[in-house]
């Protein structure tokens, strides 16, 4: 019997009939209930009644045969033969596949992070002995051996994190959604601990924050009248991401309340000829309100009066995408001769200004859109406070 073929034709046509289907539960129920009926139809054995022994029987082959009372039973236990011996439908990489359509057609991860995915699932997952077998025979020692091998590389704690969470969508998406008996991923990364010199040393940030001297240099060469320029410097004073930026409209600003709503960012998916741009909900899908600063508020009103309505920063019908800002800003840094620094180092200078200062981490936490002040101190502070004291000690101190 192909069950290979059995199981491409099945999924494509519950793939088809859940598109019609607003219960999930029932579009599953569905699958199997085909897989089942193309199994016993393709099976090439008749089944056979013993009145005398009161049994029904069947062949898989010359050596394998199976017995029951009934013949529902019978059935039963054939279509259980077959699917324990075949690894095709919860193959690691065919869940992985069904996971992310799964999470990409309830919005449930953003394009650029079903990109990323897929980077790390080639990059780690394809090839690996652990994971190119059925989901249901990966063990604890599997998981395990995974991570030995992976930490002979120094991978970073970022690194280890993003793989964790690749292997947690795909375990759980079988459990929850196709009710497969699988692995209980979460309490085998519960017990599992690396010592920090396991990870690769976390790399200093003082190259991808500006000082006060950088400051200087670039707000002096900045246009008033450039929306991109104007762009630069509005993320200067509120910190925030640059798909939020572009994506920005005039009805997202209250001007007299000193508040700006992010309702919306642009995300990036594909590369080249097929990289497409959308917005979509902002990190954590929610929106947030950023309390503007009296700088920020007269970068705003400049904007809205040269581009009136719409978009803050438009572009025919849309907007300016996001590459157009980290450009901008990178030929003005290739012409002050300054570090390459991108849009993403602004807002890391944003908040390292802010924790430097005397303001609350909650406030931090918020104008970040950070759900933790951790992540906030752990990827984006770098004391440019610290910096300045110590060069200047280090000119009181030099002989």
């Amino acid at each position: 019997m192909n069950l290979e073929h059995i199981q491409e034709e099945t999924y494509n046509t519950y793939l088809h009939f859940r598109d019609f289907s607003d219960n999930v539960g029932v579009g599953l129920a569905y699958d199997y209930d085909m897989l089942r009926e193309q199994i016993l139809q393709n099976h090439e054995r008749v089944i056979t009644f013993d009145s005398n022994k009161m049994l029904y029987s069947t062949y898989i082959d010359n050596k394998h045969k199976l017995t029951c009372r009934t013949k529902e039973g019978l059935e039963d236990k054939l279509v259980n033969f077959y699917m324990k011996n075949f690894t095709g439908l919860y193959h690691f990489p065919a869940v992985f596949d069904r996971a992310l359509i799964f999470n990409k057609k309830y919005d449930y991860l953003a394009p650029s992070s079903i990109d990323r995915y897929k980077c790390d699932f080639y990059k780690y997952f394809d090839n690996s002995p652990y994971f190119n077998q059925d989901i249901r025979c990966i063990t604890e020692k599997d998981i395990i051996s995974f991570f030995n091998e992976i930490m002979k590389d120094k991978p970073t704690s970022k690194n280890v994190s993003n793989i964790k969470t690749v292997i947690r969508m795909v375990f759980s998406y079988a459990r929850m959604q196709e009710q497969v008996e699988c692995l209980h991923i979460n309490s085998v990364f519960d017990n599992m601990q690396f010592p920090q010199r396991a990870f690769a040393p976390r790399k200093i940030q003082q190259n991808r924050v500006f000082n006060d001297d950088h400051l200087d240099k670039v707000f002096n060469y900045l246009s008033e009248d450039n929306v991109i320029d104007l762009g630069i410097k509005l993320t200067f004073y509120t910190g925030l991401r640059v798909g939020e930026l572009c994506a920005l409209k005039v009805e997202d600003i209250d001007i007299p309340g000193k508040v700006l709503t992010v309702n919306r960012a642009e995300t990036v998916s594909g590369t080249g000829e097929n990289r497409t741009y959308e917005d979509a909900a902002p990190k954590c899908y929610k929106s947030r309100e950023v309390v503007l600063s009296t700088k920020a508020v007269d970068v705003l009103n400049k904007l809205i009066v040269l581009c009136r309505s719409g978009f803050l920063f438009p572009d025919g019908e849309s907007h300016k995408h996001k590459h157009v800002f980290d450009r901008r800003l990178r030929r003005i840094c290739d012409k002050l001769q300054l570090p390459a620094f991108s849009m993403h180092d602004i807002r890391r200078t944003y908040a390292s200004k802010l924790l430097d200062s005397d303001v609350t981490e909650r406030f931090v936490q918020d104008q970040m859109g950070h759900t933790d002040i951790r992540t906030t101190r752990q990827y984006y502070y770098y004391s440019t406070q610290r910096q300045n004291d110590y060069q200047r000690m280090a000119d009181i101190s030099a002989i």
